[in-house]
């Protein structure tokens, strides 16, 4: 049984999987549905966001640790439309 824990929350409830390699694949996938899904808009220079993995004796397994920052370029200039009179 393996538990990702991310930023701090802790996951009860874990999931079966055969082996640890298996866990870190999982555990790639998991960080990108949860910063593109639910935590796009705080990732991106909020200074990091973590996925501890333990085993089900809470054991810790692997750390991801993974950072975000917009350059000053990637924010879209504002446009103005006017009416035509």
């Amino acid at each position: 049984m393996y538990h990702f824990h991310v930023n701090g929350e802790h996951d009860a409830d874990g999931f079966d999987l055969p082996d640890i390699r298996v866990a870190k694949c999982e555990a790639l996938e998991m960080a990108g549905r949860i910063i593109c899904e639910e935590d796009s808009d705080a990732f991106w220079g909020a200074g990091g966001w973590t996925m501890k993995v333990t085993g089900s004796d809470g054991t810790p397994l692997f750390e991801l640790v993974l950072f975000g920052f917009e350059s000053p370029g990637a924010k879209a200039p504002s446009v103005q439309i006017s009416a035509l009179a």
